[in-house]
């Protein structure tokens, strides 16, 4: 797993991180997620079966960070948490990885508008 940037980018485009943050949202409150969380290379996505008692549903953002060694991945999360949690949603539950083989990029395709190894806008 590369610490720096540099040997980031010595691997590839190919691997990266990639961060799942778990939030409850009210009924009609995920376009107001979709909108905290653009700028920070993040999908917004949802299990239809996870609702708890008061009708929150369970909402994941999913981050990923190319070209970028942990550092600055965690700099990504740092910030994307910190928006999601002045947004009113902080997360419950966070997940972090490191993708070494991803056997099926394709599943992913247009789900997050492009990456970018810039620092995500605050």
């Amino acid at each position: 797993m590369p610490a720096g940037d540099r040997e980031a980018e010595l691997l590839g485009p190919d691997y990266y991180f990639e961060h799942h943050l778990k939030v409850l949202l009210a009924p009609g409150e995920r376009a107001v997620l979709v909108r905290a969380v653009a700028g920070h290379t993040a999908h917004v996505s949802w299990n239809a079966r996870r609702t708890d008692p008061t009708g929150r549903r369970q909402q994941f953002v999913t981050q990923r960070c190319h070209g970028v060694g942990r550092h600055t991945a965690e700099r990504r999360l740092a910030a994307l948490t910190e928006t999601l949690v002045a947004a009113g949603h902080p997360p419950i539950a966070v997940e972090r990885e490191f993708v070494v083989y991803d056997s099926n990029l394709a599943v992913d395709d247009g789900w997050i508008d492009g990456w970018t190894t810039e620092e995500p806008t605050p």
